[in-house]
């Protein structure tokens, strides 16, 4: 069931709205973590994009730090911790 609005620009400025899920064609295994890109940088101008990311305990990503770009989250079930580093 599409989960997500996906917009993508019609020439008018306007959006056009669109829905998007997690699927074969735009998932992906990433280091033990199944990632859908919902939302690419391609269909925004580069302004963001969306992953759903199904996590597994244990296979947390290393401390690492985005020098180009945010990065935020949305739990929809457990728990997370995160450190930040200024």
């Amino acid at each position: 069931m599409p989960s997500i609005v996906r917009a993508k620009e019609m020439g008018t400025g306007q959006l056009d709205p669109k829905m998007a899920a997690p699927e074969l064609n735009n998932s992906l295994w990433y280091i033990g973590h199944l990632m859908s890109i919902l939302i690419s940088s391609k269909d925004t101008g580069g302004a963001f994009s969306l992953i759903h990311g199904f996590e597994v305990k244990g296979l947390e990503p290393p401390p690492h730090t985005h020098t180009r770009e945010d990065e935020s989250f949305y739990l929809l079930n457990g728990e997370i911790d995160y450190n930040r580093r200024q």
